[in-house]
């Protein structure tokens, strides 16, 4: 029984992790998403496991019959593991919105309840059972709850190698859960033996059993797939759908016109792409150039901007895309304008991350085009960065130029889109010496150290625009003159004067993503604006001032109440939480950052976070009975956190201004590294406060339950703080 529990224990940790990754990929396709719905989701999901371990938790000195709830549990995960999947894809369509529609904030919140709560609550409240359980079986042992931590740890280091390295090149979202789910019913049949007297129990569990293996044999799932997809997607036919390591892509056609999402984003549009804005893009910053022989096209190039830099004399462009899937897919479904740009002799496909090859390239380039929208995720953030625009310099021939654009528009700028453009248009300035703004129906900048683009005459383009003979549709002499007349330049500047102090977006301080976010989501949901505004004016000042008086209070509070340590037992888990997820969360956006693809290696990270997390619980569980005095022995604990949690911001500007291109195996290792100190840090604190806790307790799995939701609490709160409010004001 003991042996076939420690399974469970372990399998219900891997289908954790497995699950929140699974569910995390399938709303970001619904939010079009970026790191901040991963944020909501992570956090409605500790959330919803703090209510079943905490609340629920305690029903459990009431329930009489722990093996067999606790079985019951594991058999309906047949039903709740698909019904994740599907209410995460089908949200969209119970309240309405089309596939494409901007959704707000709340809506997220109240999307990741739905994709959530059907295994959330149950797997915080297995977590309890789990620990009355253990606790019986060991006969009243005090390691009982670290036990089940610990092997929970395990199971999501397991998780997260099985996930990346087996079910994600092999199978769908749904083909994964009835897997899982086989898995779960299978462990369940296990306990249900080891129960002799339960024979009803055991009956059950082959019939569900015999259920799963039908579903995943007869073909049901592929029908079950092939259906929440289509309701998922409205009209729009799909024709293929892929998942890679770096996300999500969905082709769909109407009629001849195919479309490629990017994580339900339309990333490229053929045959009939939008002709006006790849001519506006492309052929006005190389028009500023006299001879542009060699172009850098970072993102967004094929379906019509590389068909339009061919026009132009070029003898080489360098594109570079970091999914390699995309371009599979169109090649997979041609047109004449992808064939002509994808195999022309003078296109270089490099698939590889645009800031990396960067900074590895020892090419040098007359143009740079960066044809990204805008700074909405930590990964389009760092090509919009200070430091990026200091490092694209080191790659341009004398007389070379960048191209940047950002939302933007000739009729009105509100408030969020002029921070956003002051912010990054502030960041070009502290790079490159001359930087000219053209507005459009999108902001362009170009930026170069050795153009003076002030006294480039406007006859001079008008010539150069004649001899190149560019044939363009919608760009014409009248519509430069138009665009190029230095009134609009002038309304411009006018616009973004009042927010000349605006922050430079930086790597380790993602302004940039801060303030695009602001405009993204005000566009879904005007009420937000006051929201992020709030948000935008609290000073880092207040908020240090805030940590400082707080840390006063507890540490008065902790003197005054060590006689009664258990009062306060609580708030020290909850703000471990906190800083855990923290502490995970820097760990990633410099992994971001500076290697740049973080979404490929996400359960990785998590997986060696939770091997820390599991080795930590271990040996501080092993050796529960040697602490004579445990609450010194966590105070220890607590400043061990803090000096990791101070190096960790130093570790990372270091790596990130001293990066070698040839080293960054060294760099990820690190990673993995830190990713693991901060888990082991972490881990350590469980066993020894539950020990502390549950002294003079009666009911193991109700106090485990409630510390374990105080965890997540503080998890909770530390997700959406870090993501929302640290990160974008203070910092790293």
């Amino acid at each position: 029984m003991v042996a076939a529990l420690n399974i469970s224990l372990i399998l219900k940790g891997l289908i954790a992790i497995i699950m929140q990754i699974l569910i995390i990929r399938e709303l970001l396709v619904v939010f079009n998403g970026n790191e901040l719905t991963i944020v909501i989701i992570l956090a409605v999901w500790l959330l919803l496991g703090a209510v079943g371990s905490g609340l629920l938790g305690k029903l459990v000195k009431k329930i009489r019959w722990i093996e067999e709830t606790y079985i019951l549990l594991q058999l309906v995960t047949l039903v709740t593991l698909p019904s994740c999947i599907l209410l995460a894809r089908l949200s969209r369509n119970l309240f309405g919105l089309l596939p494409f529609e901007l959704i707000n904030l709340f809506q997220m919140f109240l999307y990741s309840f739905l994709a959530t709560v059907c295994f959330s609550v149950f797997d915080g409240m297995q977590f309890a059972l789990g620990c009355k359980l253990a606790h019986h079986l060991n006969k009243h042992d005090i390691h009982a709850a670290g036990h089940v931590y610990i092997l929970e740890a395990v199971g999501m280091l397991l998780g997260g190698i099985v996930f990346t390295f087996i079910f994600l090149p092999r199978f769908n979202s749904l083909q994964i859960v009835f897997l899982l789910s086989f898995l779960n019913i299978l462990c369940a049949l296990f306990l249900g033996f080891a129960i002799h007297e339960r024979k009803l129990l055991f009956t059950l569990s082959c019939l569900f059993l015999i259920a799963n293996v039908y579903l995943i044999s007869s073909g049901k799932v592929e029908i079950l797939q092939s259906k929440s997809l289509g309701y998922q997607w409205g009209n729009e036919r799909i024709i293929d759908y892929q998942n890679s390591v770096h996300g999500n892509i969905v082709v769909t056609q109407k009629e001849k016109q195919f479309t490629f999402f990017s994580n339900g984003a339309p990333s490229v549009v053929v045959p009939l792409p939008d002709i006006s804005f790849a001519e506006q893009f492309t052929h006005i910053p190389l028009l500023f150039h006299p001879q542009p022989a060699e172009v850098l096209l970072i993102s967004g190039g094929v379906g019509g901007v590389i068909h339009e830099i061919l026009k132009q004399p070029v003898k080489r462009i360098d594109y570079t895309e970091l999914d390699p899937l995309i371009i599979q897919e169109v090649q997979k479904f041609p047109t004449p304008l992808t064939r002509d740009e994808l195999k022309n002799r003078r296109v270089r496909v490099i698939l590889n991350d645009g800031r990396l090859l960067v900074k590895k390239t020892t090419e040098r380039y007359d143009v740079v085009l960066v044809n990204l929208t805008s700074p909405t995720t930590l990964q389009i953030n760092r090509l919009y960065t200070h430091e990026f625009y200091l490092e694209t310099k080191k790659i341009l021939r004398p007389g070379g130029l960048v191209a940047v654009r950002l939302p933007g528009s000739l009729t009105y700028l509100n408030d969020e889109l002029r921070h956003l453009n002051s912010c990054i248009y502030n960041s070009l300035k502290a790079a490159y010496k001359f930087v000219y703004a053209i507005p459009m129906d999108f902001n362009l900048y170009l930026c170069s150290d050795t153009v003076d683009f002030n006294r480039v005459d406007l006859k001079q383009i008008l010539q150069r625009f004649k001899e190149r003979q560019l044939n363009t549709a919608y760009l014409t002499e009248f519509a430069l003159r138009r665009q190029l007349d230095k009134s609009w330049q002038d309304w411009l500047y006018n616009s973004l004067a009042e927010y000349r102090g605006e922050k430079i977006n930086r790597d380790f301080s993602p302004r940039g993503m801060f303030l695009a976010l602001t405009f993204f989501y005000s566009l879904a949901w005007p009420q937000s604006k006051s929201i992020f505004r709030f948000l935008s004016r609290i000073y880092p000042s207040f908020i240090i001032g805030a940590i400082i008086v707080l840390t006063l209070i507890i540490i008065f509070l902790m003197n005054h109440l060590r006689k009664k340590i258990k009062l306060s037992i609580p708030l020290i888990i909850a703000m471990t939480g906190f800083a855990g997820i923290s502490l995970e969360l820097l760990v990633f956006l410099g992994f971001q950052v500076i290697l740049g693809y973080l979404y490929y290696m996400l359960a990785l990270l998590s997986a060696v976070f939770m091997f820390g997390l599991a080795l930590g619980g271990f040996i501080i569980n092993a050796n529960l009975k040697r602490f004579k005095d445990a609450v010194a022995v966590l105070i220890k604990l607590e400043l061990a956190i803090m000096v990791f949690a101070l190096a960790l911001p130093i570790i990372l500007f270091l790596m990130g201004r001293f990066t070698d291109p040839n080293w960054l195996w060294a760099d990820k290792a690190i990673f993995f590294v830190l990713s693991f100190m901060g888990g082991f840090l972490i881990g350590t604190e469980f066993p020894l406060a539950n020990r502390i806790y549950s002294r003079q307790q009666e009911f193991m799995g109700t106090t485990a339950g409630s510390l374990y939701s105080f965890d997540l609490i503080g998890a909770c709160l530390g997700s959406i703080l870090t993501a929302v409010v640290f990160l974008p004001v203070l910092g790293t």
